[in-house]
């Protein structure tokens, strides 16, 4: 139990799981990171907070992740950053999740997870995985499956400000790197944008992600994976174009 947030965090593992199964409540699955000034903030305001605390302690598993060093944890179940505040099955199924919850957004959370659960328990889970998979799911990669993900990149690709999604901006570059073959024009407006916004001028390397949805509001870490991933995505686009405004970030 940590004395700062007050919760009695479990380790990842079948453990957890396993506890979770004989007392049929979720696992509340907390994924964070020793940089993460959000997930800094929340141990110390909304897990402190002691209804909240034993709320969790009483009607979940807990489980802290530290997702640089369980990268297939945090891939599973990213929210879309961190903190993630991720409520599972005790088999692995994804209920829920979320990021960032203050005091009042983590009180409603619990509460409707608890309804959830209590309505439709485990067969509430949406995305079963297995737990103890080796691989991520996998199968033939069809023409069919490829059409697919290449109209994603139209579907949910900004027109406005580039990038794809319409609230906080990440990188992707396996997504910029499947787009640099498929449809270019957007690949590249995007690596001017993170090249815009996200690229550290002063000390290198590539900022975390944008924040809003014009790419501001930016969160200043600098993951040694995602810097890896983004560099290779600006020299494959250099590969492509041979314009030195891929090469130089």
């Amino acid at each position: 139990m940590s004395d700062e947030t007050r919760v009695e965090w479990r380790d990842w593992g079948p453990e957890a799981f396993a506890e979770a199964d004989e007392r049929d409540c979720p696992v509340l699955l907390s994924l964070s990171a020793t940089w993460c000034e959000g997930c800094h903030e929340m141990d110390a305001v909304t897990y402190a907070e002691p209804r909240i605390a034993a709320n969790v302690n009483e009607g979940f598993v807990p489980v802290r992740v530290d997702v640089d060093r369980h990268p297939r944890v945090r891939e599973r179940y990213n929210m879309g950053g961190f903190p993630t505040t991720a409520f599972l099955t005790p088999d692995g199924t994804l209920l829920t999740g979320a990021g960032y919850l203050d005091v009042d957004g983590m009180r409603q959370v619990l509460e409707s997870v608890r309804t959830m659960w209590a309505d439709k328990g485990r067969e509430a889970g949406r995305i079963p995985r297995a737990l103890d998979a080796d691989l991520p799911p996998r199968g033939e990669l069809t023409d069919a499956i490829e059409s697919h993900l290449a109209g994603q990149l139209e579907v949910k690709y900004d027109d406005e400000y580039a990038g794809w999604g319409s609230d906080a901006k990440f990188p992707l570059p396996r997504t910029v790197e499947f787009a640099l073959k498929r449809d270019r024009d957007r690949a590249l407006r995007t690596l001017d944008a993170v090249r815009d916004h996200l690229a550290d001028d002063v000390a290198g390397g590539f900022f975390r992600y944008a924040g809003t949805r014009d790419w501001g509001d930016v969160a200043y870490e600098k993951p040694l994976d995602t810097n890896a991933a983004v560099t290779r995505a600006f020299a494959n686009a250099f590969l492509y174009t041979g314009d030195d405004a891929y090469l130089d970030p």
